[in-house]
């Protein structure tokens, strides 16, 4: 087995460190130690080993997301490299999942229809209090406000005696306390009328996006890729017919080709909600688990909120933590792209500031 390593001899100022490949039975015997170390680890935290002993048949334990995240990528979704057990529980948390991604789509489509109906009755209450004449606001079609009416029985003019007057006098003594108590019964069936039928439009709504979910991923699983012809120069002297999902795949920007499937599925009659899954659900492909960003996130936190500035609230720490760990970035953007670093870039502030005066220098 031969492992790629740094060549000490050949090391720079280049920071592309060049590696050559050496036969592990040549290295020393730290080296043979090192190795084995290394692999026992890797063995440990993906393969489930307890023991101190390598176990080369032991298969990786891939978490949920990670078997999520296989059915969304297009690199990785024929599952070739997953057993029948794990491909059918991929299945079952992707069907989970788009369930859950739909109705939180739903939920969002709702409230802005909401908003949008809110911000329409402002207006509209606001052209009524406008005098006739003025623009083109129309009358207010809002009906009155009814007057509250007491039922009480209906008396003789004649009082024969004090008995009618007196019957009169208890209805309406208690006419608000049976009108409220009838008023509170019927609200209280209404409330529990609604949820009932909220409860079966939701059921109901889910087994419909289940077996939208099962169709929808049909048509993923055989939708065929020509990576060599979407990606030419990336992929150029390659076989078409036996391209590594790590070695050629991994390195392509896929978002290309899903912006392009989006767009032509734009009904999401074919692939329903797969193509934005794959970049804003917890299966998302671009997902960041390595658990160094997350420390140097926090390191860089660490030097922004010192004995100094202990008064910070939270969205300006976020702030200049996010400026400070993208620094190399707008400095790169600033060095190599002059010709775009002045326009905004959706409010990204990677356009030409105050670097003249060393201000991106400073600790």
């Amino acid at each position: 087995v031969a492992i790629a390593v740094i060549n000490l001899d050949r090391v720079n100022a280049d920071p592309r460190l060049h590696r050559d490949m050496v036969d592990v039975d040549s290295f020393s015997d730290i080296g043979k130690t090192t190795v084995f170390r290394a692999r026992l680890e890797a063995e440990r935290r993906i393969c489930g080993n307890k023991t101190e002993e390598l176990d080369f048949d032991s298969a990786v334990i891939m978490s949920d997301r990670e078997l999520l995240a296989t059915l969304l990528d297009l690199r990785t979704c024929k599952c070739n490299h997953l057993d029948k057990n794990f491909m059918l529980k991929a299945k079952d948390l992707f069907i989970k999942e788009y369930v859950r991604f739909a109705l939180a789509a739903d939920e969002f489509d709702r409230e802005q229809e909401a908003e949008a109906r809110a911000q329409a009755q402002r207006l509209s209450d606001i052209a009524s209090t406008l005098p006739e004449g003025s623009g083109t606001c129309s009358a207010d079609t809002t009906p009155a406000k009814k007057a509250r009416t007491l039922n009480l029985k209906t008396t003789t003019s004649k009082l024969d005696s004090g008995a009618v007057y007196g019957e009169a006098a208890v209805d309406w003594l208690f006419a608000d306390d049976e009108s409220d108590n009838s008023s509170d019964d019927s609200m209280a069936i209404d409330e529990a009328e609604k949820e009932r039928q909220e409860q079966e439009r939701l059921y109901k709504r889910e087994k419909d996006l289940e077996d939208e979910a099962t169709k929808s991923l049909k048509r993923w699983l055989r939708l065929t890729v020509d990576w060599k012809r979407e990606f030419p120069e990336k992929l150029q002297g390659k076989d078409p017919t036996c391209l590594d999902a790590v070695d050629d795949l991994m390195t392509l920007d896929v978002g290309i080709l899903y912006r392009r499937i989006v767009e032509a599925d734009f009904d999401r009659s074919l692939y329903g909600w797969i193509p934005r899954m794959a970049a804003a659900s917890w299966g998302q492909i671009g997902a960041l688990n390595a658990e160094s960003f997350c420390e140097r996130a926090l390191r860089a936190a660490g030097h922004v909120l010192d004995e100094g500035n202990t008064l910070l609230d939270n969205d300006e720490l976020e702030k200049l933590v996010i400026l400070r760990m993208n620094r190399s970035f707008m400095q790169f953007m600033r060095s190599n792209h002059a010709d775009i670093v002045q326009d905004s870039h959706l409010n990204t502030l990677v356009r030409r500031g105050r670097e003249q005066d060393g201000a991106l220098e400073r600790e």
